[in-house]
């Protein structure tokens, strides 16, 4: 890899130095808090102005950025919840953490756009923030949310409508369709969001992510982004891996923008890593833009390095957990039940064996020889020839009706 001025001067960043560059030389590093500590001070580092980076055309895509950074502080959640308590009314953060990830698995069942879930989750995290509710409502309040959040998303013509009675049956809240409209009600009173609504759906981290990722797209580095983003991928892509994020407690407090750009940034910065240790000074130079560029997002939403550092160590945290399937006890909770009818209908795949045995033939069907016919066959001659002929059809059947038997006896006991 090339390093210093001479690199930065070749992609025309000005005002970073060789020990800049030297800092950024890619190697994996030996934890995520030291992947946190050199990418929180590389930011800080490199002093780069956003005019180098703009464009007039992606001026209109900035300044839907700037409106939503300054829009952003209206859904910030101030969610402070206890980890554990003696007491059993008290909403813990493993509560919340379930009740996020029961409303994920309901937007996967109803196969609804992920802002229903992002939106859920925030109208559920606000409500828990400025009323005390009881662990015993909280199932209420998060199946209420999700209601919510479908009408308003279908109210943008972002999804289709829900039957509310439907979504109480199969979200298995212990609550009537009833106690979730009035619920409904509640929420939609203390959060003000028919007011809300009017101007648009609450800003997301979602919202935010897709915004730096149309930047990123619309840029001169397009090709080079999607590259370096797909070479960074481990395990889910990024837009899955946000909603296992904004499930998680740990992240319910971060500002959008930051938990957006966070888990933008790392994910590109494994990408750098995987494609910095080719010897190619162009690419080199690229991938240095690359990052400048994410340093002018960083600063447009005015994201400070220590609120980046701790959403970072904090998203690297919940996600470390995840990519190594430990133990989540908040991953979902929902459970079907079936009757005794659906159960004896469905077929016993437990015991259904991995391969059938080969059935043995002991038999082989009799092939009768055909007789060269030469000349016209006298009336006896063919009587009998035909009785000859229905006699090996008949043994022919006989033995294949065997086979059947045979070969249904070995699949009933391979069940068995």
């Amino acid at each position: 890899m090339v390093k210093g001025p001479s690199l930065a001067h070749s992609c025309g960043v000005t005002g970073v130095t060789e020990g800049d560059i030297s800092r950024m030389d890619l190697v994996q590093p030996d934890s995520y808090a030291a992947q946190t500590q050199d990418f929180t001070h590389l930011v800080e580092s490199l002093n780069i102005t956003m005019e180098q980076n703009l464009s007039e055309a992606m001026l209109p895509a900035f300044k839907q950025l700037e409106e939503a950074v300054a829009m952003e502080d209206n859904f910030v959640t101030n969610l402070e919840l206890p980890s554990s308590g003696n007491d059993k009314n008290l909403i813990t953060d493993g509560i919340r953490d379930g009740s996020a990830h029961v409303l994920r698995c309901l937007k996967v069942w109803y196969d609804l756009p992920s802002d229903v879930l992002f939106v859920a989750i925030n109208y559920m995290d606000r409500f828990l923030s400025k009323m005390k509710v009881q662990a015993r409502h909280m199932a209420c309040v998060s199946v209420s949310s999700f209601s919510l959040a479908v009408q308003q998303v279908a109210l943008h013509g972002g999804c289709p409508e829900t039957d509310l009675k439907d979504l109480a049956l199969i979200s298995q809240s212990k609550c009537t369709s009833g106690d979730l409209q009035r619920m409904e009600s509640i929420i939609a009173l203390k959060l003000d969001v028919n007011r809300v609504s009017a101007c648009g759906l609450p800003t997301t981290p979602l919202s935010f992510l897709r915004l730096y990722h149309s930047l990123f797209i619309s840029s001169e580095l397009g090709v080079l982004f999607q590259k370096t983003l797909s070479a960074g991928a481990q395990g889910p892509d990024i837009w899955q891996r946000l909603e296992i994020v904004v499930c998680d407690s740990k992240c319910s407090t971060f500002r959008p923008s930051v938990i957006a750009l966070v888990l933008l940034c790392s994910q590109l910065q494994a990408g750098v890593e995987a494609l910095g240790s080719q010897d190619d000074p162009a690419l080199c130079a690229q991938l240095v833009q690359l990052i400048s560029f994410a340093v002018c997002l960083q600063k447009i939403s005015q994201i400070s390095a220590a609120s980046f550092s701790i959403c970072l160590e904090a998203v690297n945290d919940v996600m470390t957990k995840y990519n190594a399937q430990s133990q989540m006890p908040h991953r979902q909770r929902l459970v079907w039940k079936l009757s005794h009818r659906t159960r004896r209908l469905l077929r016993p795949i437990d015991r259904l064996a991995a391969q059938l045995p080969t059935i043995e033939e002991h038999k082989q069907f009799a092939v009768s020889e055909s007789r060269p016919r030469s000349g016209s066959l006298s009336s006896e001659e063919s009587s009998e020839s035909e009785k000859e002929e229905s006699c090996s059809l008949k043994e022919g059947s006989h033995m294949l009706q065997d086979g059947v038997e045979e070969m249904r006896w070995f699949k009933m006991k391979s069940y068995q």
